[in-house]
Order: structure tokens, then C-alpha cells, then sequence
């Protein structure tokens, strides 16, 4: 007799992540990942108390996927840049999980939206470094940055609009000149 194969958590989240990558997270539940996992939906509940509790280890496991996406750096540009650029390759290659994570029914503290981005102690040091700008304005300067990427990305995640990979680059470049000379005319005042 052949022994009992054992479903491990992690089996169990990657299959997830499988499915919300494929067809989005209204596809996860434990019927479709049990089917998956060629098993009953009793591993899922031993591994996980409930559903919300897989959905919350799912969401960490695709934050560390987006977060080693977007730091993914190309030497021909500027390392803040590439971040906005992969922000918003990622939602056109990865709509789904792009979705999931920063299209949910969460509720980002804005004053404190550092603490959500990982890759914000980076993008701190570049922005700093480079611009000669205090650790105030930083924040500010990217979290305009962030929305007005964010919005990009989301028309593209949804299909609502289409952008060349050129035009978002001048969009991107143009904006942040405008925040970082709005910087400067702030300063004299």
C-alpha cells in the first residue's frame, strides 16, 4: 500500500498563487486548490484555520514575488525610474496578482504609506542622494509619484487603456520633473 502523501503549506500557497495568477483571486478557494493538489479540502484545514487566514499567507507569498519583480534594475536608467517602469510592467504582465495586491479592499494609511512599500528604504536613499532633498520631501515626491504611476497601472491592469512602453517612459520622466521643480519653487517660498 502506498503511503499518504502529505500537503504541505507551502504546496498549498503556491498552488494558490498558481490559480491567482491564471484566472484571478475570485478563483481561489479550496475546492479549485484541493482539485488541484489532486486532494480532499481537509489538508487545506489542517494547514490553514480558515480561507482568510491561506488568503493572508497568499498575499505575503505574491509581495515578495512583485517585490523581487520591481527591483529588478536595468543599468541604462535611473534606479527610481526603473522602479516606476517595472511597477507598471508588472501590472500589465502580472494583471492578476497586480490586482490582488493593490487593487484589494485594503486600507493604506496614505501618511504612512511607506510602511506598506517595501522598496521605499531604496527609493528613499535614491531620491535623497540624487536630488539633495530632505526625508519630508521624499516621502512626498513618491507617494505623488506612486499615485500618479499607480493610476497608469491600473488602466493597463484592467485593459482600460493602452500605453506604449515609450509613452509611459515620457510620462514618467515628465512627471517627476514637475514634482522635483515644484520642490525647488516650495523651497524658495
Amino acid at each position: 500500500m502506498a503511503g499518504v502523501k502529505k500537503i504541505q503549506k507551502s504546496d498549498i500557497t503556491k498552488c494558490a498563487f498558481e490559480i491567482l495568477r491564471n484566472s484571478g483571486i475570485e478563483k481561489v478557494n479550496a475546492r479549485a486548490i484541493a482539485k488541484k493538489l489532486n486532494c480532499s479540502v481537509q489538508p487545506l484545514f489542517y494547514q490553514f484555520k480558515n480561507m482568510s487566514e491561506l488568503k493572508d499567507e497568499l498575499l505575503n507569498y505574491a509581495l515578495k514575488y512583485y517585490q523581487n519583480y520591481i527591483l529588478n534594475f536595468n543599468q541604462e536608467i535611473s534606479r527610481y525610474k526603473q522602479i516606476g517602469l517595472n511597477y507598471i510592467k508588472f501590472a500589465r504582465e502580472e494583471p492578476n496578482i497586480f490586482k490582488f495586491i493593490f487593487m484589494g479592499n485594503y486600507h493604506i494609511d496614505i501618511n504612512n504609506f511607506e510602511n506598506f512599500d517595501e522598496s521605499y528604504e531604496i527609493v528613499e536613499e535614491i531620491l535623497k542622494d540624487n536630488n539633495n532633498i530632505s526625508l519630508n520631501q521624499v516621502k512626498k515626491i513618491h507617494l505623488k509619484m506612486w499615485m500618479f504611476t499607480h493610476g497608469i497601472a491600473c488602466l493597463i491592469a484592467t485593459n482600460t487603456c493602452y500605453f506604449s512602453n515609450n509613452y509611459i517612459s515620457e510620462l514618467l520622466t515628465e512627471e517627476f520633473k514637475a514634482l522635483i521643480k515644484g520642490k525647488e519653487v516650495e523651497n524658495e517660498n
